[in-house]
Order: structure tokens, then C-alpha cells, then sequence
């Protein structure tokens, strides 16, 4: 009887450590070689904008970009992008862009704002939250994909918009993400109709998980719980 019991701790303490092993693998391999990304753009010149590279305010923090960038008509005063390990982490996915944009000159183009970044791994349904306070003249659209392909910047997979709006707090559900691993990619376009004025946005993409998370690390325990069950009888 000692001995089926000591057999049984040991087995329960194998099942314990190959499970919190395949957690610590799947987080790590929604981290590996996974940089936030910030892309702005005015149709005429573009600046990019890499994880603690030149150009991030906030250098030494892995998952913020903070950076200010002047163009031709506008002056992006305060830009920050945020994500894991920051903002969520790969099984609980979540992205923030924020800004505060003052276009100025005559002829102003639109300003498009895009951060993006990789190897998420927490799907279920993905949720717009936009915000936007403006004195300037024009409108702001929101967008967000959630790509499959895993890609920095993609388009594909499930996507989500809002506006264009004005002032005020929105929300949108854009759909479910079922394919793991995938990547999150946030557009804000900024589209006055005139100088002067700021708009001031906030936009979150975050994805809430339906348990698909946990249903990849069952099936691979199962065939090992079946296993040491039989040869506990056998004890």
C-alpha cells in the first residue's frame, strides 16, 4: 500500500511538472523574437519606430514606445503604444495606442498611426475600446486586426473599425480569433479639415479568452493521464 501511494505522488508530481512546463512553453514561445513595432505617416514621409530603438522615449522598458515626431503639418506632441509584458501578456492579449496629434500648416493630408506586435497566443473574441477629445476641425478613425499570419502590420484575419467619429468613447466587437499564434496591429487615422485645435485618442484592443488556451494544453496531458492510470491499476 506504501508503495502504490509513493508511486502515486510521483506521478502526480510528474503530471504537475509537465503542465506548468507546457505553460512556461507556450508563454515563451508567444515572447520569442516578438518587438513592439510604431509606424507614422503622412502619405509623403514615414518614420518607424522599434521597441527600445532609436526613437523610443522610453528606452529599457520592453512593451512601450514613447516617442514624439514632428511632420510638415502636425506635431505628434505625446505618442505611446503599449503591450506585453507592459499591457497583458501572449494568453491575454492587449494592445493600447495613444495620442495627441495638433495638425497645423494649409493643406493638411491625413496622419495614420499604426503599432503592432507578435506571437499572441490567447485567442478568443476581440474587443475595440476608442476614445477621442478633440478642439480640431475633422474626424478620427479607429481600426485593429487581429492576423492570423503572424505577421508585423497585418491585415488579415479579424478585423474591426470605428469611425469615422468625433468626440466621444466607442466600443465594437470585431469577431473571434481562433488560430494561434497570431499578431495585433492598431490604426488610428487622424483626418482634419482644417489647422489648429488637438485631438486627443485612446485606443485599446484586448482579447478575451474563451478557454482555447487551456483546451491546447489538455489534449496533450490527456494521453499521459490515461497512461499512468493504467499502470496505477497494475500497482
Amino acid at each position: 500500500m506504501q508503495r502504490i501511494k509513493q508511486l502515486f505522488n510521483r506521478r502526480a508530481r510528474l503530471v504537475r511538472n509537465l503542465a506548468i512546463a507546457s505553460a512556461i512553453t507556450i508563454f515563451a514561445v508567444g515572447t520569442a523574437m516578438a518587438t513592439l513595432k510604431m509606424r507614422l505617416s503622412d502619405g509623403t514621409t514615414t518614420v518607424d519606430i522599434v521597441d527600445n530603438g532609436v526613437g523610443d522615449l522610453s528606452p529599457g522598458i520592453t512593451g512601450l514606445i514613447t516617442a514624439s515626431v514632428s511632420f510638415p503639418n502636425y506635431l505628434v506632441d505625446v505618442q505611446v503604444g503599449s503591450t506585453k509584458p507592459v499591457l497583458g501578456n501572449s494568453l491575454q492579449p492587449e494592445m493600447d495606442l495613444g495620442s495627441t496629434v495638433i495638425p497645423s500648416g494649409t493643406a493638411i493630408p491625413s496622419l495614420t498611426i499604426d503599432v503592432s506586435d507578435t506571437g499572441y497566443l490567447g485567442a478568443g473574441t476581440v474587443f475595440l475600446k476608442a476614445s477621442n477629445t478633440q478642439t480640431a476641425l475633422g474626424s478620427v478613425t479607429f481600426k485593429a486586426w487581429a492576423d492570423p499570419a503572424n505577421v508585423d502590420f497585418g491585415t488579415g484575419g479579424i478585423a474591426g473599425s470605428i469611425g469615422p467619429v468625433g468626440s466621444g468613447t466607442f466600443l465594437s466587437t470585431a469577431g473571434v480569433i481562433s488560430t494561434v499564434p497570431f499578431s495585433l496591429h492598431e490604426r488610428v487615422i487622424f483626418s482634419p479639415t482644417g489647422a489648429g485645435g488637438v485631438f486627443s485618442t485612446d485606443f485599446d484592443t484586448k482579447v478575451s479568452p474563451e478557454g482555447s488556451s487551456l483546451a491546447m494544453l489538455l489534449p496533450g496531458l490527456a494521453p499521459l493521464g490515461l497512461i499512468l492510470r493504467r499502470r496505477m491499476k497494475k500497482a
